[in-house]
């Protein structure tokens, strides 16, 4: 028997969405029915242990009085090892959640429904699967644009704990919102009198013309680094140390990146005496030609 619990529901929930189907939800037509006197609800002995919703999107009258669209919802009560639904007796809550969220506590509902005992027997109706409720959500925020929703719903019963329903994802339809592209805009380079920037012409001639600091500005901006680098970790170190060897690891790439700046200066500074070197030496060439050509010999 209990494990016919499970496939009965889920036929009754699918005979549910037929039926809503059929007759829909916007019309939220309430019976004459007296809660107090059926039989059919659950008790203290016995409560209610499972909440099953239809949401969909309708419109309804809002908190103001005034159409507005919002979320018509079909709501089942089932105990333990019964599988028809029932009526309940407690406060039930309907929490509604957006795409947008609460500005303040992101995780809380845009807003929360609140439903006593006495009102929420108002909604009681007698459906084609049994005992249910129907309820319209209206949804709070201003506006016709297209808006992913969400809705739970819990039930507090007395002396027994509180129960809750899955979270259900509703779309109300509208217009979609245009995403504005702002224009790139380059960030003007702020002009610092004490900033130096140097230029290696022989590297750029070397790779191709391209472009690039001199290994002094580098070798400035690495030790920089290293000291800024110093500085978090100094501020850091009563909250979360790194571990020994990350650390070391880190100040090891960080010496062999200034190594390899300082072999490539050697280089570019060796590669300037040379062409220094060569210029003197064709300069001299050129006068002895000089002096060859004005000589009286000649």
């Amino acid at each position: 028997m209990k494990h016919l619990i499970v496939p009965v529901r889920l036929f009754m929930l699918l005979m549910l969405c037929a039926s809503t189907s059929l007759t829909g939800c916007t019309t939220l037509a309430l019976s004459q029915w007296n809660w107090k006197s059926d039989p059919k609800y659950a008790t203290a002995k016995k409560p209610a242990i499972d909440i099953v919703v239809l949401w969909e999107a309708a419109e309804g009258k809002g908190v103001d009085g005034k159409p507005t669209r919002g979320f018509a919802g079909q709501l089942l009560f089932f105990q333990h090892n019964n599988t028809s639904p029932v009526y309940v007796k407690g406060d039930v809550y309907v929490d509604l959640h957006d795409e947008q969220g609460n500005l303040e506590t992101p995780n809380k509902p845009i807003h929360q429904y609140k439903f006593d005992s006495g009102a929420w027997q108002v909604h009681a109706v007698e459906s084609t699967l049994g005992p249910a409720y129907q309820v319209f959500i209206p949804y709070v925020r201003k506006g016709r644009d297209q808006v992913e929703c969400a809705l739970r719903v819990k039930l507090v019963q007395k002396d027994v704990p509180e129960i809750y329903s899955r979270l259900i994802s509703v779309k109300l339809e509208g217009h979609t919102p245009e995403v504005k592209t702002e224009p790139l805009v380059q960030t003007p380079v702020n002009d610092q009198p004490d900033a130096q920037v140097e230029v290696d012409t022989l590297a750029r001639r070397q790779r191709g013309k391209q472009l690039e600091l001199s290994p002094q500005n580098k070798i400035r901006q690495l030790k920089k680094t290293l000291e800024e680098s110093s500085k978090i970790e100094q501020v850091n170190a009563e909250s979360t140390t790194p571990a020994a060897d990350e650390r070391d690891e880190r100040i090891r790439r960080l010496e062999q990146q200034l190594g390899e700046l300082l072999n490539q200066q050697n280089r570019v500074t060796q590669a300037g005496y040379q062409t220094s070197e060569q210029e003197g030496s064709s300069q001299q060439s050129i006068r002895y030609q000089q002096f060859r050509l004005n000589s009286p010999e000649q």
